[in-house]
């Protein structure tokens, strides 16, 4: 009997370590599955900052690309007005080149007047002797 009561106390004695054992167990896998929860939610902000990371790149890239055009919308205006301007000095330089045969041509109409003034007052004055 005594030693059945020795078996008896150390099977109790190892239910009692092994329960012991097993509640620390289940104390560890509860703060594990804690640990788990708080780095899901970690993730899920993480993912969800990943977002909005790659909306607001796709933005910039959108603005990027407006300022590209732009650019090339300027570059295309700044060509277009260095042709203007070779354009004008061209005919600035055609102008000062003709300016003076110009002039010359306007001497000879106001002579060229006055002469047909002078004639036709003469032509009036023999006109009114004739008559």
């Amino acid at each position: 009997l005594v030693f059945c009561a020795q078996i008896l106390a150390a099977h109790c004695s190892t239910e009692r370590t092994v329960r012991a054992r097993l509640d620390g167990f289940k104390s560890r896998l509860r703060a594990k599955d804690d640990e788990l929860g708080r780095k899901n939610l970690e993730m899920e902000a993480l993912a969800n900052t990943l977002k909005e990371a790659k909306a607001e790149n796709k933005r910039l890239q959108s603005e990027l690309e407006k300022g590209k055009e732009a650019r090339a919308e300027v570059d295309r205006l700044k060509a277009e007005l260095e042709k203007e301007k070779a354009h004008t000095a061209v005919l600035i330089d055609y102008y000062n080149l003709t300016e003076p045969k110009m002039e010359a041509l306007r001497q000879e109409v106001r002579k060229a007047e006055a002469s047909a003034a002078e004639e036709s007052r003469r032509f009036s004055r023999e006109m009114v002797k004739t008559t």
